[in-house]
């Protein structure tokens, strides 16, 4: 009885034995398998910012017709790298073509290869009237790269419809500071006439004489001021 007891002591011993044995085999997986999945998600968000910082710098060039500034039956054409990285060997091409003001042809498009924008540079160049591009719809097509020695060409392409600007009108100037050179041009002109001498300004002297005659009425007035706070006490004895 007491063998087989002992027997059944031994044997429990050794089952507790086995069982503490696994369950730390199993904790070892465990761990091992954490750190696994912490090092994939650790290289996908590496992956990710990275993806995310090229997205963000990166240029984009638009090019536009509008509306002089200056005037608005005028029209310019605006290109624009409205990115936040270089651009590099840019190329613009408008079809169909512009028909240029005050051009007998043959005239190239203005900005059409372009080296270099830097980021947030716009390039305004004026192209023609709005009576010869308000009834058309543009096709632009522009193409540039990142890198000066990269093979891989960026492209963007959309159609620019200029019934759109018909219409449009404005209440004085585009900007306060169109308005301001406006006026000092007015005034340059004003006093170029006059410094030529071809118009008269109105000028009051107020030389010595004037000062001595102002002087006197003054003495006079204080003299007659005088003689009444005098006579107001012999007027009032009376």
């Amino acid at each position: 009885m007491e063998q087989d007891l002992v027997v059944l002591q031994e044997t429990a011993s050794t089952e507790i034995a086995k069982f503490v044995g696994n369950f730390g085999g199993l904790s070892d997986w465990v761990t091992a398998f954490a750190t696994l999945a912490l090092a994939i998600l650790t290289f996908v968000l590496v992956i990710a910012t990275f993806r995310m910082a090229a997205a963000m710098a990166r240029p984009h060039v638009v090019a536009t017709i509008e509306s002089n500034q200056w005037g608005i039956s005028h029209m310019d054409l605006v290109l624009e790298n409205s990115g936040n990285a270089p651009a590099y060997d840019i190329s613009v091409k408008i079809t169909p073509a512009i028909e240029r003001s005050g051009s007998k042809g043959g005239v190239p498009l203005p900005f059409s290869k372009i080296s270099l924008m830097r980021p947030g540079q716009t390039l305004v160049s004026f192209v023609a009237e709005f009576a010869a591009v308000k009834d058309k719809t543009y096709r632009i097509e522009i193409e540039w790269k990142k890198h000066p020695r990269s093979r891989k060409v960026e492209a963007l392409s959309y159609d620019l419809d200029m019934r759109a600007f018909d219409g449009v009108s404005h209440l004085g100037t585009h900007s306060p500071m169109i308005q301001l050179a406006e006026q000092i041009k007015h005034m340059r002109e004003d006093w170029r006439a006059v410094a030529q001498g071809s118009r008269r300004t109105k000028v009051d002297v107020f030389d010595q004489d004037d000062r001595d005659k102002e002087r006197r009425s003054r003495e006079e007035q204080l003299a007659e001021r005088r003689r009444q706070a005098e006579a107001q006490p012999l007027n009032g004895d009376s």
